[in-house]
């Protein structure tokens, strides 16, 4: 995709963009990652914030579950977004920026809604995730660099190492999940521990 992009440039780039479904995810990727950078900037102290509200995740947890469960039975036949596929997903991955909404199964839903085959809109969602985590990293990273925050090296490997090993697995798990259609069967998971949360607050 990365390589497909950077030929694109070549001769008339929106022709070429057009014609190479590569080079359109590539691109489409870019532009669906805009919306949670602003989103990201704007709303930063409240995000940062909502992750010690154990309220926020009781609600969302359900919300996760609502939108997991609407891909039930659909298909899609698309195997590149257009533009406003793209935009649409990344309207959809800035409400994961609260805790307890799922930003893969968020991007992965609305790909499927607009149209997206099952298998592409999952590794869509993974590919904006790849440029979303390289931002948020590269922001953390700075913050760091002028002593905003705290780095423990030896901590930040062993997280980088395991976050690695287990999200390859995982990926590779969920996405035989999704193309055998039994997507939605994690909206009960949310469902269960959203309510078990609920009853823990209020009891």
């Amino acid at each position: 995709v990365f390589k497909a992009s950077l030929l694109a440039l070549r001769g008339n780039p929106i022709k070429n963009i057009r014609e190479d479904t590569d080079a359109r995810t590539g691109y489409g990727a870019v532009l669906a990652t805009i919306p949670i950078v602003v989103a990201g900037l704007l709303f930063q102290d409240y995000i940062e914030s909502s992750f010690s509200s154990l309220w926020v995740v009781a609600v969302s947890l359900p919300i996760t579950g609502i939108i997991l469960f609407s891909v039930k039975g659909r298909m899609g036949r698309d195997n590149a977004p257009t533009f406003w596929k793209a935009l649409i997903i990344g309207v959809a991955q800035t409400f994961a920026l609260l805790p307890g909404i799922s930003r893969s199964g968020t991007t992965i839903a609305a790909g499927i809604h607009s149209g997206l085959e099952r298998d592409f809109a999952a590794r869509f969602s993974f590919l904006m995730a790849i440029l979303a985590i390289a931002g948020a990293a590269s922001l953390e990273i700075y913050k760091a660099m002028h002593g905003a925050v705290d780095v423990d090296m030896l901590s930040l490997t062993a997280g980088f190492l395991s976050s690695l090993i287990v999200g390859y697995i995982s990926v590779k798990a969920l996405l035989k999940i999704i193309v055998t259609e039994r997507f939605h069967y994690f909206a009960y998971y949310c469902w269960a521990v959203g309510a078990a949360l609920l009853i823990y607050l209020l009891f």
